[in-house]
C-alpha cells in the first residue's frame, strides 16, 4: 500500500526540480534578450524582468506546495482506508469462522454417544453462547451498513431504561466477570434495540481488553441518565480517544495485535448513541482502565 505514495513523491520531487529549472530558463532568456535590444530597452529593464518572473514563480510555488500538501493528505487517507477495509474484511472472516467452527465441533461431539448427558449440556451451553456471538457479529454488519444511509431513522421512545439493561444482562449476557450496578425505575427517551447494540458493544470491548471484572452502572445526573461500562484494562492512550469511534479504527499495529474485533463495534455504538440524541465518551478510569459513558437525555422525544 505504500507503492502509490512512493509514486506521489518521485513526481512531487520531479515536479519541483522542473519548475527550478523552468526558473533558471525564463531568466536566462530575459537576459539574452536584454543583451540583444539594450539599445531600445530601459536601464532597469532586466531588474524589473527578473523580479517580476520571481515574483510569478513565487505565486505558483506556493499554489504548487499547497496542490502537493492536499494531494499528499487525500492519498494518505485513501490508502489507510483501503489498508483498514482490508485488515476489516479479514478480521470478519475471522470473527465468523471461529463460531462456527465450534458450532461444528459441538455437533460432532453431541453425535457421540460415549458423550455424556452432562458433557452434552455444557457443549450446548457453548454452542448458544457461539451463536449469541455471531448473531450480535452480524447484527454490527446490518446495521453498520444501514446507518450510513441518509434514510436510516431510529424511532425514540420514552420508557424504563433500568427494566432493559437488566433484561439485556440477566437474559443475553450471563457472563461471571460482570457485575452490575443499575438504579432502578430510570427513564430516557431510547430506542430499545439500539440501545441492546450499544451495551452488547461496549460490555464486548471492555471484556477483549481487561482480564478483571467489569461494571455495568446507571445513574441519574442532573437532567442525564448516564450508563456507564466500566473495565480496569490497559487503558486508552489520550491522542487516541477520538479515534477509536472511527469507522474500522483499531487500536495497535495490525501484524502484532491479539485481540480479535472487527473496528466497527464502537464506531456503531457512537452513530446510534447520536441518533438517539445522546453523548458517547471515554475517560481513563482510577487506578487503571477506562469508562466508556453514554450520557441519555431525560425529556420526553
Amino acid at each position: 500500500m505504500k507503492k502509490p505514495l512512493l509514486i506521489f513523491y518521485i513526481l512531487v520531487v520531479y515536479v519541483f526540480i522542473q519548475f527550478g529549472w523552468w526558473l533558471y530558463l525564463i531568466i536566462d532568456l530575459n537576459k539574452q534578450l536584454y543583451f540583444l535590444n539594450s539599445e531600445n530597452l530601459p536601464s532597469n529593464w532586466l531588474y524589473r524582468k527578473t523580479w517580476m518572473t520571481f515574483g510569478e514563480g513565487f505565486v505558483f510555488f506556493i499554489l504548487l506546495l499547497i496542490g502537493a500538501y492536499f494531494t499528499h493528505y487525500f492519498l494518505k487517507k485513501q490508502v489507510q482506508m483501503v489498508q483498514q477495509q482490508q485488515n476489516f474484511l479479514l478480521s470478519v472472516t475471522h470473527e465468523l469462522k471461529t463460531p462456527i467452527t465450534a458450532l461444528q465441533m459441538i455437533l460432532e461431539n453431541i453425535r457421540n454417544p460415549k458423550v455424556g448427558e452432562t458433557q452434552k449440556e455444557q457443549m450446548v451451553s457453548g454452542g448458544i453462547n457461539s451463536l449469541h456471538r455471531l448473531s450480535a457479529l452480524i447484527n454490527n454488519l446490518i446495521y453498520s451498513a444501514k446507518a450510513d444511509t441518509d434514510n436510516f431513522k431510529l424511532p425514540v421512545k420514552y420508557q424504563n431504561i433500568s427494566d432493559c439493561i437488566l433484561h439485556e444482562l440477566e437474559k443475553t449476557m450471563q457472563n461471571p466477570r460482570i457485575s452490575h450496578d443499575i438504579s432502578p425505575g430510570r427513564y430516557a427517551s431510547f430506542n430499545h434495540d439500539a440501545l441492546k447494540i450499544i451495551l452488547h458493544n461496549l460490555i464486548d470491548n471492555a471484556l477483549k481488553y481487561s482480564e478483571e471484572n467489569i461494571t455495568v452502572k446507571l445513574f441519574q445526573s442532573q437532567n442525564k441518565i448516564v450508563l456507564e461500562v466500566v473495565d480496569y484494562g490497559i487503558g486508552i492512550p489520550n491522542n487516541q480517544k477520538k479515534s477509536i469511534f472511527r469507522k474500522f479504527y483499531r487500536i495497535g499495529n495490525e501484524n502484532t495485535r491479539k485481540t480479535s474485533g472487527t473496528g466497527i463495534g464502537l464506531y456503531l455504538a457512537k452513530k446510534f448513541a447520536e441518533m438517539q440524541n445522546a453523548r458517547i465518551f471515554v475517560k481513563d478510569n482510577t487506578p487503571k482502565g477506562s469508562i466508556f459513558a453514554v450520557e441519555f437525555t431525560t425529556k420526553k422525544s
